[in-house]
């Protein structure tokens, strides 16, 4: 049972895969100031409908708000087929045919086509994902090696029937998008390795990249700009890719950065889309951003003279990142520094005192990134104010002269720490 700010209980049996356009709108009304635990278990339920219909629609404004809570979805059909399109996808509005998105209302129609299609190798999938939720990588990566090229050959079969596509509601303007989607689906298990690789800190030479974007372009520039942007938006070093693939002057690659760039607004829309993110996935994440953004800055400049349309869309997108840069900083600084630095307990072992330590490296680590990203000021302030209340922590039993000392360097440099020494604490 749940309740959503004034409204009654909902359980699963009244949330049927056709509703009333009215009560969908009146519960998505309700939902908009729903608590994070109650948008989560209302997610929960429209995912375990056997016929989402309507019910989806219910979700579509809490999209943004799910990109902040990143539950894990269970692992069904559909979802694994469109996985490796994640950070391309789109509302129908801002789709424009022949680019590197896919709209959002494209995703039902094809995945019912292809589950069709694929006969008894989607038993086969559903079978291994059962249970299974987007947590589970390896069993994404096992199941995806399979689905995913089997489902291009299909997609590729059918392309040019628009009949079969109409039989499941695919609208004529999209027919051009499955094209697109047959071409990134061939190199999903390719991009998905890659960037398995990427983290181990394995090299990752132009040879890996390059023949997956010359395999995509066989199905079309989109698809080749396409491509472009899932790597730049899934690899760890978008900046060292952006130097593989010198990004400027063609119109897949312009059509790359639009996307990359609409993929990062989209979220840090919500400044405290990093706020349930642990400090060091967000610090990961934040520098990677700031590299692409340097990178792409970097070839805006080269392609055309500063100030113009590209410059200000990059410019736009570090303020909205560094805004949320400076959300989850806060929030870390008070909430994972401070308030558990006063609360030890006077027995408190080395272990947690550690723990301490490497929560200010990451918030350091978070306060290179805002800067990075242009926000100048209030970091440093912010750190010196609680450099300063570590020093007047004497009166703290689990906290020794040189743990304060060593928190005092972390936050506010050596300099300080040093200063804090010769007075003795």
């Amino acid at each position: 049972m749940i309740a959503v700010g004034t409204a009654p209980a909902m359980d699963a049996a009244e949330m049927p895969g056709v509703a009333k356009a009215s009560d969908i709108f009146a519960v998505r009304q309700k939902l908009a100031d729903a608590r994070d635990g109650q948008i989560s278990r209302v997610v929960a339920m429209v995912d375990a409908l056997p016929a989402r219909g309507a019910a989806d629609r219910l979700i579509a404004p809490l999209r943004p708000r799910l990109a902040q809570l990143r539950p894990d979805r269970p692992l069904q059909f559909g979802r694994l087929l469109f996985l490796p399109f994640d950070p391309v996808i789109v509302v129908a509005e801002d789709w424009t045919p022949g680019g590197p998105t896919v709209p959002r209302i494209l995703l039902a129609p094809v995945a019912e086509a292809m589950r069709l299609a694929l006969g008894e190798l989607t038993a086969t999938i559903e079978a291994m994902i059962l249970g299974r939720t987007t947590a589970d990588q390896a069993i994404i990566t096992e199941a995806g090696r399979l689905l995913w090229p089997a489902a291009a050959r299909a997609i590729a079969a059918i392309h040019d029937i628009p009949g079969e596509w109409s039989a499941h509601g695919l609208p004529r303007s999209m027919h051009s998008a499955t094209a697109t989607i047959a071409g990134v689906l061939a190199q999903a298990a390719s991009i998905q390795e890659l960037v398995a690789r990427a983290p181990a800190g394995d090299p990752m030479p132009a040879a890996s990249v390059l023949p997956i974007l010359e395999r995509g372009a066989r199905h079309g520039a989109g698809c080749r700009a396409m491509l472009q942007a899932l790597l730049l938006c899934r690899l760890p070093r978008p900046d060292e890719l952006l130097r593989i693939l010198a990004l400027n002057g063609t119109a897949a690659a312009e059509q790359a950065i639009d996307a990359v760039l609409g993929a990062i607004n989209r979220e840090s829309a919500n400044t405290a889309v990093l706020d349930n993110v642990d400090l060091n996935e967000a610090g990961a994440e934040l520098t990677r951003l700031a590299g692409l953004l340097d990178g792409l800055e970097a070839g805006a400049h080269r392609a055309a003279a500063p100030g113009g349309e590209r410059h200000s869309a990059i410019a736009g997108t570090r303020r909205r990142l560094e805004a949320a840069c400076r959300s989850r900083f806060e929030a870390g600084l008070a909430g994972e520094l401070m308030l558990p630095m006063l609360s030890l307990p006077p027995d408190a072992g080395s272990a947690e005192i550690v723990k301490l330590e490497d929560t200010a490296r990451q918030l350091r680590r978070i306060e290179i990134c805002g800067r990075r990203l242009g926000g100048q000021e209030g970091y440093g302030r912010m750190l010196h104010a609680t450099a300063t209340e570590v020093r007047a922590m004497r009166g703290n039993g689990a906290l020794t002269l040189a743990d304060r000392v060593r928190m005092v360097e972390i936050l506010a440099g050596p300099d300080e720490a040093l200063a804090m020494l010769s007075a003795g604490g």
